[in-house]
């Protein structure tokens, strides 16, 4: 296991490569401008971190 960190995974290719780090059972720091834009399957696993980043 490792722990990822992707930044723009709110949309696009940033969410699909937090979702295939996810998927291999890795945990997952997303960076985004608003966490509230994380997609809810990301944002309902207990495997992922939301931070905002300005």
């Amino acid at each position: 296991m490792a722990t990822w960190f992707v930044t723009g995974a709110s949309r696009g290719i940033g969410a699909e490569i937090a979702r295939a780090a996810l998927a291999d059972g890795n945990d997952v720091v997303v960076g985004v401008r608003n966490p509230e834009r994380v997609p809810a399957d990301l944002r309902n696993s207990d495997k992922v971190f939301a931070v905002a980043l300005a």
